[in-house]
Protein backbone atom coordinates (compact mmCIF):
# COMPACT_ATOMS: atom_id res chain seq x y z
CA UNK A 1 0.00 0.00 0.00
CA UNK A 2 2.83 2.44 0.79
CA UNK A 3 4.71 3.63 -2.30
CA UNK A 4 8.03 5.38 -2.81
CA UNK A 5 8.52 8.86 -1.40
CA UNK A 6 8.70 11.87 -3.69
CA UNK A 7 9.94 15.47 -3.35
CA UNK A 8 12.81 14.36 -1.14
CA UNK A 9 14.80 17.32 0.23
CA UNK A 10 17.33 17.80 3.03
CA UNK A 11 14.57 18.32 5.62
CA UNK A 12 11.54 16.44 4.36
CA UNK A 13 9.75 14.33 1.77
CA UNK A 14 6.27 13.44 0.57
CA UNK A 15 5.09 10.06 1.83
CA UNK A 16 2.82 8.32 -0.67
CA UNK A 17 0.44 5.38 -0.63
CA UNK A 18 -2.29 3.88 -2.74
CA UNK A 19 -5.97 4.30 -1.99
CA UNK A 20 -7.48 1.39 -0.07
CA UNK A 21 -11.02 0.41 -0.99
CA UNK A 22 -13.43 1.22 1.84
CA UNK A 23 -10.96 3.37 3.81
CA UNK A 24 -12.23 6.65 5.21
CA UNK A 25 -8.77 7.82 6.24
CA UNK A 26 -5.17 6.93 6.94
CA UNK A 27 -2.69 7.11 9.80
CA UNK A 28 1.03 7.45 9.18
CA UNK A 29 4.11 6.63 11.26
CA UNK A 30 7.54 8.09 10.46
CA UNK A 31 10.57 6.86 12.39
CA UNK A 32 14.34 6.62 12.24
CA UNK A 33 14.23 2.91 13.07
CA UNK A 34 12.77 0.29 10.71
CA UNK A 35 11.29 -1.53 13.73
CA UNK A 36 9.46 1.68 14.74
CA UNK A 37 10.74 1.48 18.31
CA UNK A 38 9.03 3.82 20.75
CA UNK A 39 11.86 6.36 20.92
CA UNK A 40 12.51 6.47 17.17
CA UNK A 41 9.33 8.19 16.00
CA UNK A 42 9.72 11.60 14.40
CA UNK A 43 8.04 14.20 16.62
CA UNK A 44 4.42 14.60 15.48
CA UNK A 45 4.47 11.60 13.13
CA UNK A 46 3.40 8.74 15.40
CA UNK A 47 -0.05 7.46 14.42
CA UNK A 48 -0.73 10.80 12.73
CA UNK A 49 -4.24 11.00 11.31
CA UNK A 50 -3.86 12.48 7.81
CA UNK A 51 -7.50 12.04 6.77
CA UNK A 52 -8.50 10.69 3.40
CA UNK A 53 -5.29 11.62 1.58
CA UNK A 54 -2.89 9.44 -0.41
CA UNK A 55 0.17 11.57 0.33
CA UNK A 56 1.53 13.70 3.14
CA UNK A 57 4.36 16.21 3.39
CA UNK A 58 6.70 15.17 6.19
CA UNK A 59 8.83 18.10 7.36
CA UNK A 60 11.32 19.06 10.06
CA UNK A 61 13.73 16.22 9.30
CA UNK A 62 17.51 16.08 9.44
CA UNK A 63 19.67 16.08 6.28
CA UNK A 64 21.37 12.90 5.08
CA UNK A 65 19.33 10.66 7.42
CA UNK A 66 17.38 7.47 6.73
CA UNK A 67 13.71 7.59 7.70
CA UNK A 68 11.03 4.91 7.47
CA UNK A 69 7.31 5.30 7.03
CA UNK A 70 4.27 3.07 7.09
CA UNK A 71 0.56 3.67 6.74
CA UNK A 72 -2.65 2.17 8.14
CA UNK A 73 -6.09 2.61 6.63
CA UNK A 74 -9.13 3.05 8.86
CA UNK A 75 -12.89 3.29 8.60
CA UNK A 76 -15.91 2.97 10.90
CA UNK A 77 -15.15 -0.71 11.41
CA UNK A 78 -11.68 -0.01 12.81
CA UNK A 79 -8.08 0.29 11.69
CA UNK A 80 -6.52 -2.01 9.12
CA UNK A 81 -3.14 -3.65 9.24
CA UNK A 82 0.09 -1.75 8.83
CA UNK A 83 1.39 -1.32 5.29
CA UNK A 84 4.78 -2.25 3.95
CA UNK A 85 7.61 -0.03 5.16
CA UNK A 86 9.27 2.48 2.85
CA UNK A 87 12.74 3.86 3.56
CA UNK A 88 13.75 7.36 2.51
CA UNK A 89 17.15 9.01 2.80
CA UNK A 90 16.99 12.78 3.01
CA UNK A 91 19.54 14.57 0.86
CA UNK A 92 22.65 16.04 2.39
CA UNK A 93 22.31 19.70 3.31
CA UNK A 94 23.42 22.33 0.84
CA UNK A 95 27.14 22.96 0.87
CA UNK A 96 27.70 26.41 2.33
CA UNK A 97 29.18 28.83 -0.17
CA UNK A 98 32.59 29.89 1.07
CA UNK A 99 32.84 33.60 1.71
CA UNK A 100 35.70 35.05 -0.30
CA UNK A 101 38.33 36.63 1.88
CA UNK A 102 38.81 40.24 0.82
CA UNK A 103 42.29 40.92 -0.46
CA UNK A 104 43.94 43.47 1.79
CA UNK A 105 44.72 46.67 -0.05
CA UNK A 106 48.33 47.75 0.16
CA UNK A 107 48.83 50.75 2.39
CA UNK A 108 50.27 53.76 0.66
CA UNK A 109 52.52 55.98 2.73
Amino acid sequence: MATAATNVTSNGFTANWTDVSGATGYRIDVATNSSFKANSFVNGYHNLNVGNATGWNVTGLKPNTIYYYRVRAYNNAGTGGTSNIISVTTVAGPTPTPTPTPTPKPHRH
